[in-house]
């Protein structure tokens, strides 16, 4: 992989500052010069000019033009080929701000709108597909990188065509959610393009020189998720579903943007340095994590600090794969870090599915298509460790052991944390010690049964009527389009209509128009109450069964209810009523690890020591 080099890299900057359908912006009711999506565009090509220091004649505004679509379009790809023949371009960017649509009903071509204007047409806006044809066709050499900051950009992800060099798609929002101003802001600007320029100059949270596509939409993911938990929603509260696709690693995980707050890797010589490793079926993540020297769970106030961390998305299946690739980023990390192998006292890893922690072995994990795998010996000769450095648990197990050390395990000794995903997992801890069992399959609740009668869901297992069959996202995922499927067919109005029952990105939206529905929007609150109700059955369940102090609920889905006062409150309401009343003193609360939700897991597995 070639290292970046602004010198080689082409930027177009398009979109237009009129919006259909939104009467301030085609209206143009902003005060003279603070046109939200000009502001927007302006500062991303200062952004690109000034901070990243692309040439001059390398960057090129085609926003708010007079010229119709197709010579916009004709003058992108002689930009483009211009360039890339007089010199050696590498990367080309592509901004748009502005109004996306289908023109058709039921239409999946997605149009940008380039012309200034009350409707879009195909004469005043451009098919996404054109655009990744002419860097197809003509940038062949060059990574290309797309940034929508537009309604419906979600959509754009569905046609990206094959490129030697990869294209990926940072999208404002998903296919229903509209673009959304911050206009409490002093000078107007996109609320997507807004975040993203202050995660630019403010990203603090993840120590490393350069920032990679794929990190700066994860801490933009973060930045608002935390803005919607710490202030009061109203109707102008911006709610952005964006996300981050890519059609080869290098796209995605090549670091480009500068990192203001990055200071040079100093380590403590004191302190001792742990990979924590956490292994998904879609995605691997690293972190290189100092422990204060003498560090103690039970006495230090100073939590252990990720002094780096690493996301890489995957699609390995089996042992080879996915252990090279694990090694691969292990590696990356100790050459970007500059930290010799030696220094590293131990290896942590969170694997998905039945972990023999006693033997290191990965017994199953069917999302990876592994079965009775020695991870610990393989990791031990790949990485070249001394014996006794590579320890391995199941992925909620460690994600557990950081509730347990950094989170409410400081002051609560029983518990259990329910991670709801895909499917729902969970870990428990009695007097302070993680319950592994006696085959290490403590903690399946998602397939505890609730539901015996003849019309009982089937489950992954082969069983029917499992407990994350009814409460998981992907049930929470068929709730939802049952409901929006009865309303259509009914004809009756509700926020719920606002979604795409199709979205892969369903669940976070859900979540997203719960808070934005209004009070009055009684289906909204119907499908709170279903999900409340299904959680609360294997709550109690579990409450009765091992009387903890606090059930803590994390996953992003849930954190995402839990945050809506409706469904905490009957949540809690429901699992009273099924329990029995001596156990009615268990909290119910959210994880507390303070800390971004993707360090827990790499924390906890960091954590792992062999007498845990």
């Amino acid at each position: 992989m070639s290292a970046f080099d602004a010198k080689k890299a082409l930027v177009i900057l398009l979109g237009a500052e009129e919006w259909p359908h939104c009467k301030s912006l085609y209206t143009n009711d902003y005060e003279p010069g603070n046109n939200p999506f000009r502001n927007s565009v302006t500062k991303m090509e200062s952004y690109f000019r000034n901070t990243l220091k692309v040439d001059n004649e390398n960057i090129k505004s085609w926003f708010n033009s007079e010229l119709t679509a197709s010579s916009i379009l004709e003058g992108v790809e002689k930009f483009i080929n211009e360039r890339v023949s007089e010199t050696r371009i590498s990367d080309i960017f592509l901004y748009y701000i502005g109004h996306g649509s289908f023109l058709r009903p039921s239409s999946k071509d997605y149009y940008l709108l380039v012309h200034s204007t009350e409707n879009s047409t195909p004469r005043t806006s451009i098919q996404i597909g054109d655009l990744y044809d002419i860097m197809k066709n003509n940038a062949k050499d060059c990574r290309c990188y797309v940034i929508l900051d537009a309604c419906y950009s979600g959509a754009a992800t569905e046609n990206v065509p094959s490129h030697p060099k990869g294209i990926v798609v940072f999208y404002s929002s998903d296919r229903t959610q509209q673009s959304r101003i911050d206009s409490n802001a002093e000078q107007k600007i996109s609320a997507f393009t807004g975040t993203l320029l202050d995660v630019l100059d403010n990203s603090k949270e993840y120590q490393q020189k350069p920032l990679s596509l794929n990190t700066l939409s994860i801490l933009v993911k973060n930045r608002f998720a935390a803005s919607l938990s710490n202030s009061k929603l109203t109707d102008n509260t911006p709610l952005l579903r964006c996300g981050l696709y890519a059609n080869t690693p290098e796209v995605e995980d090549i670091e480009i943007f500068p990192n203001h707050n990055y200071t040079s890797l100093t380590v403590n010589v004191e302190h001792s340095l742990v990979l924590g490793v956490d292994v998904g079926t879609t995605t691997i993540k690293v972190g290189l994590i100092a422990f204060p020297k003498d560090f103690s769970v039970q006495t230090s106030e100073e939590l252990p600090e990720v002094l780096y961390f690493k996301a890489v998305k995957h699609d390995e299946i089996g042992r080879v794969g996915i252990l090279d690739r694990v090694v691969s980023v292990i590696s990356d990390v100790l050459a970007h870090t500059q930290v010799p192998a030696d220094r590293i006292v131990r290896v942590g890893v969170g694997l998905p599915g039945q972990v023999d922690c006693s033997h290191g072995i990965l017994k199953f994990a069917p999302g990876l298509r592994l079965r009775d795998i020695n991870v610990r010996a393989d990791l031990t000769r790949k990485l070249l460790l001394g014996r006794n450095k590579v320890f391995i648990d199941n992925d909620v197990k460690c994600s557990t052991l950081a509730e347990l050390y950094y989170g409410h395990g400081r002051d609560c000794k029983n518990f259990v944390c329910m991670f709801i995903g895909t499917g729902i997992g969970s870990g428990i801890v009695i007097d302070g010690k993680l319950i592994r069992g006696h085959s290490f399959s403590a903690g399946e609740v998602g397939h505890m049964r609730i539901d015996s009668g003849p019309d009982a869901r089937l489950c992954n297992c082969g069983r029917k009527g499992c407990f994350e069959e009814y409460a998981s996202a992907r049930a929470i995922i068929r709730l939802a389009r049952e409901k929006i499927y009865e309303l259509r067919d009914r004809k009756i109005e509700s926020s719920l209509l606002q979604l795409n029952p199709d979205s892969p990105t369903l669940p976070e939206e859900i979540v997203e128009i719960l808070f934005s529905a209004k009070k009055d929007d009684s289906y909204c609150q119907e499908l709170a109450e279903q999900v409340a109700s299904y959680l609360a059955i294997g709550i109690a369940n579990i409450v009765d069964i091992i009387n903890p102090e606090r059930i803590i609920l994390g996953g992003g889905i849930i954190n995402g209810f839990f945050k809506h006062d409706f469904f905490s409150s009957t949540l809690v309401a429901y699992s009273r009523k099924d329990m029995l009343e001596v156990c009615h003193q268990t909290a119910i609360v959210p994880t507390s690890v303070p800390t971004p939700p993707e360090y827990v897991p790499i924390l906890g597995a960091a954590s792992l020591n062999g007498n845990n």
